[in-house]
Parts: C-alpha cells; structure tokens; sequence
C-alpha cells in the first residue's frame, strides 16, 4: 500500500499486520475483494474481502495517513462476513456497505458504519442479491442514502450468473432503512466505478 502527499511522491504506509486477539479471530493483514473508504476525518477505513484461506473476513481496519506511529487499528467488524461488495462514504458521514458473496452465499444484506460510535447498524435488504455492484452516496439535497448500481446477480443454472441493469435507492427514514427499486442501467455492468459529482 503506497499513499501520496500533498506536493511530495507516493510513500510506502506500513503493511497490515493483525496480532491475535483473545475475544476475536482475525485473519492476517492480507486480503482482497476488500473495500476502502476514506472518512470524514481523513482516515482509511478497509472493510471485509478474502483472506489467505479464501474465507470471506467481517473485521475492518482504520488507517490514520496523519498519525505519526503510521500503524493500523482494528474496527467493529461488520455483522456479515462479506468480498466483492459495493462501500460508500454517505453524506452524513456514515458508511454504506451492501450486496457482496460470504463464502458462496449471495447477500441482499447491507449494513451502515458509525464512525463516531465505531459500531455498525443493519440498514434493511436489497430486492436482489448482488455482487460487485456499485455504491454511490446520494446527496442530502435528495434525502441523502445511496444507489447500489448493477452488479452480478445467481440464476437457476447451477453456478451461473447474470450481469444487472437493475438500480436500488437507500431510503433512510427515522427508525427503519428501505432499498427500493431506481431506474436502471442503460447497459448492464459489474465491477464499474462511481462516484458522486
């Protein structure tokens, strides 16, 4: 992992490395299919993926690029293990996660991330499954949530797939989160960018 500062070249940050935990098993620093997220405060929340043993991790690190010792620090670890999901930075300064595979299982799950709490809160189900879709944080001028965007989806063929046109809104309300269904891809994607301009 490499980072860049204003004005200077990219420097090495140091490796993620986990020390066993009594109350938890963590996985070693090395995964992929992980997200990433940078924070209202400027740390670099990395969430879920797969570890070395292929197994779909749910514990989450905290980088701080400021801190002067330069080391990781563990997070709440999300209630589904989950790899290959869409994460968001949502306008409110919460994260967003959503969709993603726990070790072959499809998930409609998504949960919302509480920096200030360090906690996460279910945030209701997605109509389908996906994997990598897209996650894009809507703006408070729109109510705020997110857009998962396309991704993959099962279908009835053993092992097979379908790549998704399909969109769903966050719609957070005062005491329960709801997906709902949005206007669709004009092309089916998945594993796509997007940002909110």
């Amino acid at each position: 992992v490499e980072h860049h500062l204003r004005g200077s070249a990219w420097r090495p940050c140091p490796m993620l490395e986990v020390e066993p935990e009594p109350e938890a098993a963590l996985s070693s620093g090395a995964r992929e299919r992980a997200s990433a997220v940078t924070l209202s405060d400027g740390c670099i929340l990395v969430m879920g993926g797969l570890g070395e043993k292929l197994e779909a991790l749910a514990n989450c690190w905290l980088y701080d690029p400021a801190s002067t010792d330069g080391t990781w620090r563990a997070a709440a670890a999300m209630s589904d293990a989950r790899c290959d999901f869409g994460a968001c930075l949502m306008c409110d300064g919460s994260v967003c996660v959503v969709g993603g595979v726990d070790n072959g299982s499809w998930l409609r799950s998504s949960e919302i991330y509480l920096p200030d709490e360090d906690r996460w809160q279910t945030a209701g189900l997605l109509g389908q499954p996906r994997r990598g879709c897209s996650l894009a944080a809507l703006p408070a001028t729109l109510g705020g949530g997110a857009l998962a965007i396309g991704g993959g989806a099962p279908t009835p063929s053993v092992g097979g797939s379908a790549v998704l046109r399909s969109c769903e809104r966050l719609c957070r309300g005062q005491h329960r989160a709801i997906w709902r269904p949005s206007l669709p891809l004009m092309v089916a994607r998945q594993h796509a960018a997007a940002v909110t301009l």
